[in-house]
């Protein structure tokens, strides 16, 4: 199905929503053209529908794998934008995992005030246990929270699903901002039982004015990178930018929170509970005029030997920057070690707050850098150790803060030097597996083996 600069919606006369766009697919099989249905819009609109766009024939788990490409499009005052039930793409020829063909580009999501409500709003997209789903440059909003929208409501719902939202698109061109606005939660990401757990990405996303930006519990390896977080929405009682739960490893760098206009007084930058982990980091963030900048409940550490790492973090006018909540009697810390003596942690603190909290059951050792301006706490309890260093720590970036979710990890030049040996090594291995195998085949004379087939008498045959 093609749908292009057109708007489909229910008939005038029809007081209830329709059905909306189904795309029907075959589990089993590869997603190609060939044995999965699709639907490709550009410049178009889906208004009013139950379902907008469903890739699958609804309660019917051996039709999914529907393939949609949506450019330019919108998904106005549906009871649900897109349903994505689940499917596993693969290669025909080799069966290895494939991602799932879903490609959304500088689309909207919207509820406005012109939302019919026949059906309930619960989220504009819903993933189950898919991979690969990217939406590029796309907006979602929630300007009418009324008796039909229910106050859970949310952007993206994700069920052990991988999927990216970002402003740029493959090839590192700006296609517009990503956005999320108005919701409970604008990405709910959650374990699903026994399935598989996934990563998701969100790099270069505004979330504005929602209760949790983003909420993740037991999935797998998130990763959030220079997005904006402004805080809360009228109504709520508590708001956060990023709330992460029994999630042991993860990437929070480069984003901005901070409270809106509309936000409680309960609000919290990211809250990090029980990821009980080795090495996860909350790292070169901003944090802005909060109750809190960082909370962490439960338990974060691992062992002696690492755990929950703040480090390089920018605190402005919060009442508390750093808390380690106690929140029943379960062993409750971050790693012992905020910096050591050779690579202090090298934050920044708010002046007047309390600047590190730790409520937990084992003692915090911070480390900051000597007459680095704003580096040194100076409002903290009992279980807090201090000290200085003379050493002179670097901030280091995981993301180039001017790429997009697409590109590769930074290396340092040691690293790329390390890479480019490895690179030629092997490069050198195969040309001699190359010229070995030559040798074996035809003696190193191809030509010669030819007219020695040429010439052959039959009494050489064997």
């Amino acid at each position: 199905i093609s749908l292009e600069n057109c708007t489909i919606d229910k008939l005038p006369e029809t007081q209830g929503m329709w059905e909306g766009v189904q795309v029907w697919g075959q589990a089993g099989q590869p997603q190609d053209y060939q044995n999965q249905g699709a639907l490709y819009m550009n410049n178009a609109s889906i208004k009013n529908a139950i379902v907008a766009v469903d890739l699958w024939k609804p309660w019917q788990y051996d039709q999914t794998g529907g393939i949609l490409s949506a450019y330019n499009s919108s998904f106005i005052n549906n009871a649900k934008g897109l349903r994505i039930e689940e499917y596993q793409n693969h290669d025909p020829m080799t069966g290895f995992p494939m991602d799932y063909k879903a490609y959304l580009r500088n689309c909207t999501f919207e509820i406005n005030h012109d939302f019919i409500g026949t059906e309930t709003f619960y989220e504009h997209v819903k993933l189950v246990h898919v991979q690969g789903v990217r939406f590029d440059g796309c907006k979602f909003k929630l300007e009418n929270p009324n008796n039909h929208v229910v106050s859970w409501a949310k952007g993206i719902l994700a069920f052990d699903a991988n999927f990216s939202l970002d402003s740029y698109d493959a090839y590192g061109n700006l296609i517009g901002q990503s956005e999320v606005n108005g919701f409970f939660m604008g990405i709910h990401a959650v374990h699903d039982f026994d399935a598989v757990t996934k990563p998701f990405t969100v790099f270069n996303t505004d979330f504005m004015g929602n209760d949790c930006g983003i909420f993740a519990r037991q999935v797998g390896f998130p990763t959030v990178v220079n997005s904006n977080f402004g805080i809360g929405r009228s109504g709520s009682d508590c708001a956060m930018g990023i709330y992460s739960e029994g999630i042991n490893n993860f990437t929070i760098e480069q984003n901005s929170f901070f409270k809106t206009d509309q936000c409680p007084q309960n609000n919290y930058g990211v809250v990090i509970k029980d990821s009980n982990s080795r090495g996860t980091q909350i790292n070169n963030n901003n944090f802005t005029n909060l109750y809190c900048g960082n909370l962490a409940i439960g338990n974060n550490r691992w062992g002696d030997f690492g755990g929950l790492l703040y480090r390089c973090n920018t605190n402005t006018s919060n009442n508390i920057d750093f808390y380690v909540l106690k929140e029943n009697d379960n062993l409750t810390a971050i790693w012992m070690y905020q910096g050591i003596p050779l690579l202090p942690a090298k934050n920044k603190f708010s002046q007047g707050a309390y600047n590190f909290y730790n409520g937990g059951d084992r003692r915090v050792l911070y480390y900051y850098q000597r007459g680095a301006a704003g580096e040194e706490p100076v409002i903290y309890n009992s279980a807090v150790s201090v000290y200085y260093t003379d050493s002179v720590g670097e901030c280091t970036l995981n993301y180039d803060s001017q790429v997009n979710s697409k590109t590769a990890l930074l290396l340092s030049a040691p690293q790329k030097r390390q890479r480019e040996t490895d690179y030629h090594t092997a490069l050198n291995t195969y040309n001699n597996v190359k010229t070995l195998y030559e040798r074996l085949t035809d003696g190193g004379s191809t030509n010669g083996i030819i007219t020695d087939i040429q010439t052959a008498m039959p009494w050489q045959m064997w």
